[in-house]
């Protein structure tokens, strides 16, 4: 008989993976410097929602999406319930801003300009894509402070006080809507706008902007809709504008005096 004894070898144990000690502190370094700037994030985008709330303002995060979109609006929904005892500035960006003439349309008749002290918080908000500045203080200096904000997309500057100068500080910024009506924008301002290809809609509506200023937008690729009501435009720069761009729908009338 053969001897059963030493026939089975001893199982062999199975080696778990060594992590160095060095590796170990790598990776813990590396996650604290990931939680540490989340937090520094989080709290620049809370001193600065804080400071445009100061103001009247209003904040709106990423979640908070346009409810005419039936699918986002119940995604939101669920989202908002989901993280409803959450501080959303650690985990939503902000990417639109309100100015308080915008929120309480009660105060518009007589209503004293918001400071222009709000624009310095938007620095702290890069996520920003639609930017409601109407009724401010801001003047043309104080656009400086818009101008590395990569996602903006729409703009209202209207009623603000904006004067006869370039607006050299967002003539980079990919806008789609622009909006400049009740100021005093002049066709200086407007040179600044000549290499906004992707600009769809314009507001022009009670400003300075005569016909030469046009000249300056004709070519820009992506206008659709462009607005010069109460305008210095005449009838024969508005009839030439419209001959070079049939494609873009303007609505037009002088300022009667």
């Amino acid at each position: 008989m053969t001897d059963e004894t030493g026939m089975h070898e001893p199982r062999r144990r199975r080696r778990l993976p060594r992590v160095s000690l060095r590796l170990l502190l790598v990776a813990v370094t590396l996650c604290s410097i990931w939680f540490a700037r989340v937090a520094s994030t989080t709290k620049r985008q809370k001193d600065a929602v804080a400071v445009i709330s100061q103001h009247g303002g209003r904040v709106i995060y990423s979640v908070e999406v346009d409810s005419l979109d039936t699918m986002s609006s119940i995604r939101s929904r669920l989202l908002m319930a989901a993280v409803k005892h959450v501080d959303l500035d650690l985990i939503l960006p902000v990417t639109e801003v309100r100015s308080r003439y915008l929120e309480a349309p009660s105060l518009q008749r007589g209503a004293k300009y918001a400071p222009s002290s709000i624009v310095d918080a938007l620095p702290d908000l890069p996520s920003i894509q639609t930017l409601h500045l109407t009724h401010t203080e801001i003047r043309n200096v104080d656009l400086a402070s818009l101008s590395h904000l990569a996602d903006l997309r729409r703009l209202d500057l209207s009623m603000t006080r904006l004067h006869e100068a370039e607006l050299s500080s967002i003539e980079s910024l990919d806008l789609v809507h622009l909006d400049l009506s009740r100021t005093r924008v002049d066709d200086e301002g407007l040179k600044s706008l000549a290499k906004m290809n992707n600009l769809e809609t314009l507001n022009l509506t009670r400003t300075k902007v005569t016909g030469h200023g046009l000249r300056y937008i004709q070519s820009l690729p992506g206008l659709k809709t462009l607005r010069i009501e109460r305008s210095l435009v005449s009838s024969d720069d508005y009839e030439q504008f419209k001959q070079l761009r049939p494609d873009v729908k303007v609505k037009w009338s002088t300022l009667s005096l």
